[in-house]
């Protein structure tokens, strides 16, 4: 009967399952469950594989496992660009990119101490990349300069706000970008053995 069809499968109801268990900050389930799941089925052309793969990325974030969730993300963003998931895996990409590049570190043998700048300096290139002229360009974009810029990297830091007033030239962070040209060929002029300590 018509009844009998609109009834969800089996597939559909392990999704609402994962979802519900990470809306009850069970992650750890939602994060076998699904990986049982995909171990079935990743070979498949099921329509829920990218749905599968968001879902466990986000549970293994909330598992404080953010290095294992970027592969998930990435599974959408090769294999499904297509999908609806795909700006979403982006967007968490770059979230962590971000929190790296802010100064979180790898986790390693249980502790965090490995450096992950070039992760979050891969990630925030391929934000670009993958979806040029978006919001989350820009942000990716300048969120790249300004790392440079900490990491008193000049030269890139330069390209980079370049590269910003290039693609974004009426984008939130204009002025900023402007700005901090000027202060990279200021500093870049100056000569990295400069110091003002004695003046």
């Amino acid at each position: 009967s018509a009844q009998e069809t609109a009834q969800p499968g089996p597939d559909e109801w392990t999704m609402a399952e994962a979802r519900r268990m990470l809306a009850e900050d069970r992650p750890e389930e939602a994060r076998q469950i699904l990986t049982d799941w995909l171990e079935k089925m990743e070979r498949s052309n099921s329509p829920l594989l990218p749905e599968a793969y968001l879902l466990r990325g986000d549970a293994r974030v909330a598992l404080d496992n953010e290095f294992d969730a970027l592969y998930d993300y990435e599974a959408i963003a090769k294999g499904y660009r297509a999908s609806q998931q795909f700006p979403i895996a982006v967007r968490r990409e770059l979230d962590i990119a971000k929190r790296y590049a802010n100064g979180l570190k790898l986790r390693s043998l249980g502790f965090r101490w490995a450096d992950s700048s070039e992760i979050a300096e891969e990630i925030m290139i391929r934000v670009q990349e993958r979806m040029p002229r978006s919001a989350l360009a820009e942000e990716a974009a300048i969120e790249l300069a300004d790392f440079y810029y900490r990491r008193r990297d000049m030269k890139l830091a330069r390209d980079a706000y370049d590269l910003y007033i290039q693609n974004f030239p009426d984008g939130p962070n204009k002025i900023r970008a402007l700005a901090r040209r000027i202060q990279t060929d200021v500093a870049r002029f100056k000569g990295p053995r400069y110091s003002g300590a004695g003046l």
